[in-house]
């Protein structure tokens, strides 16, 4: 609800009409996540004053009960390889397993801008989810020796720069290939409640104005 209003509420400052929204849910938590409808949530409420209660519908993917291969035969490999990473990201054992299908399509992109973030933010979100992993665990994750290379330094950048802890760079990271993906990174950066407003507008204006 929030994404929709925020959209709407930029539309009609720019003096534009408001578009039809599809809000769609990515879960990928331990519990089972059970579709209701808006009003189940107001317990008590009569009948009669159910027409008061925003009511709308959501696309719900509960991604932690896909099957593996169905995760990994999604067309789009980005896509396949992130939930992959979402659903296994406790799972150093499973991970490597699947090494050699999850970052092949990663190969062509690794010297344009776009791979070096995808594969920065890979390593900064699987040491945010556990302890940091240690060099050995990403070097045998990358099965060629170019994207071993660029792996590595990557890792050395982040340990050096305290990334893994420094919550400001990584959710810089996070926006930046948030937004090469056409995501509205200003509704993203709404839900993030780790840093201060100032501090998310000033890494959102970098990021626009291309100077991050």
């Amino acid at each position: 609800m929030r994404y929709q209003l925020n959209s709407w509420e930029l539309a009609r400052k720019q003096k534009m009409k408001p578009t039809l929204l599809i809000p769609v849910v990515i879960y990928h938590g331990k519990s089972r996540w059970q579709y209701e409808p808006m009003k189940s949530y107001f317990s008590g409420v009569p009948e009669e004053l159910h027409r008061f209660v925003p009511d709308f519908a959501y696309l719900l993917f509960d991604i932690s009960h896909y099957s593996d291969e169905r995760l990994l035969a999604f067309r789009n490999r980005f896509l396949a390889t992130s939930f992959f990473l979402m659903k296994h990201r406790e799972n150093e054992r499973r991970l490597l397993e699947e090494r050699e299908r999850l970052f092949v399509w990663l190969e062509e992109f690794l010297e344009t801008e776009t791979g070096e973030n995808y594969l920065r933010t890979t390593v900064v979100y699987l040491s945010k989810n556990l302890e940091p992993r240690p060099r050995d665990f990403f070097k045998q994750l990358f099965q060629t020796e170019r994207s071993q290379r660029r792996v590595m330094t990557t890792y050395d950048q982040i340990i050096e720069e305290g990334v893994v802890k420094g919550k400001l760079e990584a959710f810089g990271i996070l926006l930046k290939v948030a937004h090469q993906q056409g995501i509205d990174i200003q509704k993203l950066a709404d839900h993030y409640n780790d840093l201060s407003k100032e501090e998310k507008q000033a890494v959102i204006e970098k990021i626009k104005a291309g100077t991050l």
